[in-house]
Parts: C-alpha cells; sequence; structure tokens
C-alpha cells in the first residue's frame, strides 16, 4: 500500500524527466562503448544491405555463369564467385533476407508461446 502512495505523489512531468534522463544516460554510455557503437553499426550495415539486397545486388544470386566459375575478387566480383560462377556477394546478401525471415519468425514464435505461459 505504501508503494502506490509514493508513485502518485510523484508527478508526471517529474516522472517523464525521470525517464528522459535515465535514457540519455544509458545512450551516452553505450556512444561511449567503442565496441558497442562499432557493433550497432555494423548490424545496422548488414541488415540495411540484406533488406536492400534486389536494389544493392550487383547480380543475380542464382545467375549461373559457369566461364566466370571460382574467380577471386576482382572489381566485377568483390567476393569473387563460386563453383558455378555465381557472384558471392550477390548470395550473400540475398542469403542474409532468409536469416532475418527466420531469426523474425523465431521471435514471434517465442512470444504466442512465452507470453501466455507468463501471464498465468
Amino acid at each position: 500500500m505504501g508503494t502506490n502512495r509514493v508513485v502518485e505523489e510523484i508527478s508526471p512531468e517529474e516522472l517523464h524527466r525521470y525517464h528522459q534522463s535515465v535514457l540519455r544516460s544509458a545512450v551516452k554510455q553505450f556512444v561511449r562503448n567503442r565496441a558497442a557503437f562499432v557493433g550497432l553499426l555494423f548490424m545496422v550495415v548488414v541488415v540495411a544491405c540484406s533488406i536492400l539486397a534486389p536494389l544493392l545486388a550487383p547480380y543475380n544470386p542464382t545467375a549461373i555463369n559457369l566461364k566466370e566459375k571460382l574467380e577471386p575478387p576482382t572489381t566485377a566480383h568483390l567476393l569473387g564467385t563460386d563453383y558455378f560462377g555465381r557472384d558471392v556477394l550477390a548470395r550473400v546478401m540475398y542469403g542474409g533476407r532468409v536469416s532475418l525471415l527466420v531469426s523474425l519468425m523465431v521471435v514471434g514464435i517465442a512470444l504466442m508461446v512465452g507470453v501466455p505461459i507468463g501471464l498465468t
């Protein structure tokens, strides 16, 4: 009962300022940690490249070109080509889309199972 009385005494403006200061300090601490910031930046780039793969990929990831099989990285194929002459960079970008879709599905299933269990 005493806890509710304390919460009622805090004005909405004070509560809002408190939440803003906590968020600000967390963001400052995160930005100061270089490893965390670089990791976040890397993840944003990877996710953006995966989502925008149809616009960014230089080649069709399934197009077979046996004349260019097993080429090393060049300016034409930044990560080279595989045994069937497919561009590895395009395949990695499109593969990221599949990984993102699977991870979102797993999180969704975990939420659908976990939330009802947690509420009981």
